[in-house]
């Protein structure tokens, strides 16, 4: 991990759609764990308490000898021993995005990241991010905000889901926070620790938390397709996110009449899914909530947005385009949704009255950008 002091910072908690404790999960979820908890405990034969089982992620060492099993979130290196040991005494209330379950708390979270698995965008996220250190951790083991129902943490790789929330709820804030992970993997937080303008840092996380958002909603969406409508269902009841939902599903009426190739379709639909998303987000009230957690210091170095920004955030895990050699990955974000996001947090800014006199005066988005990973004189 790079930077680990750098990423003590909390990324976005995910607010969205929560207004206070979450119900209890369906009785299926605690059956089908209890189910897979007592055939993984006969089939090894291991005694255990309560959450103690085994970990089958090696497999034998000997044809006659017992199994093998190590814990992932034990052998990680964050870079700086505390957040090593955080992980590590905390592994058997998490789970390693390469790991399987070994006990109750796991099974719980591997039911999460189940649901995400089915769909085609959810699998290739984990995919992508089966090489890194990220894991899933129990909401138990780490203090969310009231109406938050999870969180992304850079310092310890770490995303804090709900185990006792309702399904749809677990695989529409898990895929948002899995994204956020993924946004770490492709160098895209570190411009929220360096030296900026208020403007530049709300721009980011504006781009950040619209991405995100858009990305859970394509899982949903994806999932609906093969008659799994939880996350979609839920969805549903956010205020904001309703009739953007109805956008979509007349743009997919309107894609299965018109566009012949399946495949076509599919990268057509992804595009929309996240795009009306995308602008939904920054045209809700959700961006007054991010912005007035934005720290009222202002630095003078950083006034302009990379240049790639959205060639970087907008890339679509499985969604290939046409670039350089034919290997460069499409985005669903158009060159222009960067000022878009600069643009509105200058508004939003203002009306907070967290504007200076450096943030009026400074550059737009439009300008020639600077690079915010360039070494600094």
């Amino acid at each position: 991990m790079s930077g680990s002091l750098r990423r003590l910072l909390l990324l976005s908690a995910s607010s969205t759609l929560l207004s206070g404790p979450s119900p209890q999960a369906p009785d299926i979820q605690t059956t089908l764990i209890a189910d897979a908890v007592n055939r993984d405990t006969i089939s090894q034969g291991v005694t255990h308490e309560d959450t103690t089982l085994v970990n089958d992620t090696h497999g034998q060492s000997g044809a006659d000898d017992p199994p093998v099993y190590v814990d992932l979130d034990k052998q990680v290196d964050m870079g700086w021993m505390p957040l090593s040991l955080w992980r590590r005494v905390h592994a058997e209330q998490t789970l390693h995005i390469a790991e399987e379950p070994s006990n109750v708390t796991e099974y719980k979270l591997d039911f999460i990241r189940d649901g995400l698995q089915r769909s085609a965008s959810g699998a290739q996220l984990i995919q992508e991010l089966i090489d890194t250190d990220v894991t899933l951790g129990d909401h138990r083991i780490f203090a969310l905000d009231e109406g938050v129902g999870g969180v992304y943490t850079p310092a310890l790789e770490t995303v804090i889901a709900q185990t006792d929330a309702p399904r749809g709820q677990q695989i529409v804030i898990t895929a948002h926070e899995l994204r956020h992970a993924w946004q770490d993997k492709e160098g895209l937080l570190e411009g929220l620790s360096r030296r900026q303008s208020k403007a530049i840092e709300t721009s980011l996380v504006f781009m950040l938390e619209a991405d995100a958002s858009a990305f859970s909603a394509l899982v949903a969406w994806e999932l609906k397709q093969i008659g799994d409508a939880d996350a979609w269902d839920y969805l549903r009841d956010d205020s904001w996110m309703a009739p953007r939902l109805g956008l979509i599903e007349r743009q997919a009426e309107w894609a299965e009449k018109t566009i012949g190739d399946p495949d076509q379709r599919q990268a057509f639909m992804t595009r929309t899914v996240m795009q009306l998303v995308y602008e939904g987000w920054l045209q809700s009230n959700l961006p007054e909530r991010y912005a007035d957690r934005v720290r009222d210091r202002l630095w003078r170095g950083e006034q302009a947005l990379p240049t790639d920004l959205d060639a970087r955030l907008g890339r679509v895990p499985g969604l290939y385009g046409s670039g350089q050699g034919g290997t460069q990955t499409a985005s669903y974000l158009s060159a222009f949704r960067p000022q878009q996001a600069h643009d509105k947090a200058m508004q939003v800014l203002a009306d907070l009255r967290k504007l200076s006199v450096q943030d009026h005066g400074q550059p737009t988005a439009r300008s020639a950008f600077a690079d915010p990973l360039a070494p600094k004189v």
